[in-house]
């Protein structure tokens, strides 16, 4: 068992600066990249998700996209939540509803600490 900050703001700041802090891990530790046992390899794949949902939704507003990929997307990144959800459901029925939702959101703001710890590494370079 291990505990998240009960409050969301909290639980998603953490989680974006540990998406940060992960880029300079596996650039000084390239063994653990994808190789350790505490993250799921669902939740690598489900960031790449989130932000390619995103990116088809941005590039949806632009006419670039047919809006349908974007429902398809979304539609298999919400699937994505699911296992994690019915079991939380199981427990707790408000926070089995609202977990795919949080789940989304973790991903995203991980996601953007892993955009942002590559850009900073790259800028760094320069």
């Amino acid at each position: 068992y291990h505990h998240h900050p009960e409050n969301l703001k909290i639980y998603l700041k953490k989680k974006f600066w540990m998406g940060y802090w992960r880029v300079f891990l596996y650039k000084d530790f390239k063994e653990k990249f994808m190789r350790h046992s505490y993250t799921p390899k669902t939740v690598y794949f489900r960031i790449a998700l989130t932000g390619l949902t995103l990116l088809i939704f941005l590039l949806n507003l632009f006419r670039l996209f047919p809006f349908i990929f974007f429902l398809i997307s979304f539609f298999v990144l919400f699937l994505t939540t699911l296992n994690f959800s019915v079991k939380t459901f199981m427990k707790d029925k408000i926070v089995g509803l609202l977990s795919p939702i949080i789940i989304i959101l973790r991903d995203f703001v991980s996601g953007c600490g892993i955009v942002f710890g590559l850009l900073n590494l790259i800028l760094k370079k320069k």
